[in-house]
């Protein structure tokens, strides 16, 4: 027989955990990063910057999330891989100092991209393989005004922020797509997940791209790194 003050401890562990009710599964914990050199050469002003990863784990995606499930024969399935960059917009002003009063939201999806391809693969770019949109917003300097009036306080001499910036320009397409992607590992992890798959890739890209007004937009010395990892999740209330 056990002891009394085991079985004791075990009734009471089995008690808690029969009671809880905790949601568990599995979290992919995204870790993905792509960089790039920026530049835009609009008709009147070139702007410069580092294209860099989108926050929230947004940097890199394969439109399936299911893409080595399952082992039937045939040719391997085919799908989207899109990159996600932000970047500021540099230039000079007319005193010839940098000012980056522009951000620039850049997306580059790569079609046909073999779900288990033979490594390493390069992809040629252009309209056919790839769509590149990109998405401007203007930021002026901040304007300053009288603060609105707040009962108790002594505002003398503090001013408040009243203008706000304009709305960006919308998701715009660019086309006469020119470049290259290659991928040294590309991989996902299905394995019991609910709702995603843990992703592994690394590779490099360089492109260039004209925008419908004649802008000029290349990314030089492109890397992508991503090393998602599976996390087991299970929360109880407190």
């Amino acid at each position: 027989m056990l002891p009394k003050a085991f079985a004791l401890l075990s009734l009471m562990a089995l008690s808690a955990g029969a009671g809880c009710g905790c949601p568990q599964g599995n979290a992919v914990e995204a870790a993905r990063s792509v960089q790039a050199d920026f530049q835009l050469a609009s008709p009147t002003v070139p702007y410069t910057g580092h294209a860099s990863s989108r926050p929230g784990g947004t940097s890199i995606a394969f439109d399936r999330s299911t893409i080595l499930q399952g082992s039937s024969p045939g040719p391997a399935s085919r799908t989207d891989l899109a990159l996600y960059l932000m970047a500021p917009g540099c230039h000079p002003d007319e005193s010839g100092s940098m000012i980056c009063d522009w951000s620039f939201d850049l997306v580059v999806t790569v079609h046909g991209v073999p779900a288990r391809p033979t490594l390493p693969l390069t992809i040629g770019l252009d309209d056919q393989s790839a769509a590149v949109q990109v998405n401007s917003q203007f930021h002026p300097a901040p304007v300053y005004g009288p603060c609105p009036d707040k009962p108790g306080l002594d505002d003398a001499g503090v001013s408040c922020v009243v203008s706000t910036d304009p709305p960006a320009s919308g998701d715009v397409p660019y086309s006469s797509v020119q470049g290259q992607l290659t991928l040294t590992t590309l991989d996902e992890n299905c394995t019991d997940v609910l709702s995603s798959c843990a992703l592994t890739a690394a590779g490099t890209f360089q492109l260039a791209a004209t925008g419908p007004a004649g802008e000029a937009l290349s990314l030089n010395a492109g890397m992508i790194a991503a090393a998602d990892t599976l996390a087991y999740r299970k929360t109880c209330p407190n």
